[in-house]
């Protein structure tokens, strides 16, 4: 019965300690990082699944595009400027590298519908040429553009040079000279 005490007494105090160890501001950053605090970072995120499902069902493109707007709140990235701060124009790059990531592996399952994924990218996304101002922008799309890039490249070797295209277009980088 003692032990049993002893034990329970030790686990509320181990607890205590732990819940205690949380509030430390570090603890919470982790837990919050991969989500967005930004209305148009979030906007931006929303987006990246359209890319998937236009290579899954090409013939509802026009009609994806076009609800995707209207859900989003925006025709044209540009509509997205200004940003309000740099911490903003991070989760932007963020959002914006997690669309980039699913164009690229979309580009990859459907290399017929490069076109109209293309097109599709640039009304969502932006192209570098517009966003060259933005580093901050461009370093984080870039980042979270690297699996999608990895990916693809591995699903399809042969389309490496799309890819490469895909990468100096939308982030400005160029793989290759």
């Amino acid at each position: 019965r003692k032990s049993m005490k002893r034990i329970f007494y030790f686990f509320v105090v181990s607890c205590m300690c732990f819940l205690y160890s949380c509030k430390d501001e570090n603890y919470t950053t982790v837990i919050m990082e991969g989500f967005y605090n930004s209305k148009k970072a979030v906007q931006v995120s929303s987006t990246s699944t359209i890319y998937e499902n236009m290579a899954r069902q090409p013939e509802l493109a026009d009609e994806l595009i076009n609800r995707t707007c209207v859900l989003a709140g925006y025709k044209d990235f540009m509509h997205l400027l200004p940003f309000e701060s740099r911490e903003e124009e991070r989760q932007v790059g963020m959002a914006r590298g997690e669309g980039l990531s699913a164009f690229m592996t979309s580009v990859a399952r459907q290399p017929d519908m490069y076109e109209k994924l293309d097109s599709t990218a640039i009304i969502f996304l932006g192209t570098a040429e517009t966003l060259s101002s933005m580093s901050v922008l461009l370093d984080y799309s870039c980042y979270n553009a690297i699996a999608g890039y990895n990916e693809a490249l591995t699903r399809q070797p042969e389309i490496k040079d799309t890819l490469d295209i895909i990468c100096r277009k939308f982030l400005g980088v160029v793989l290759e000279k």
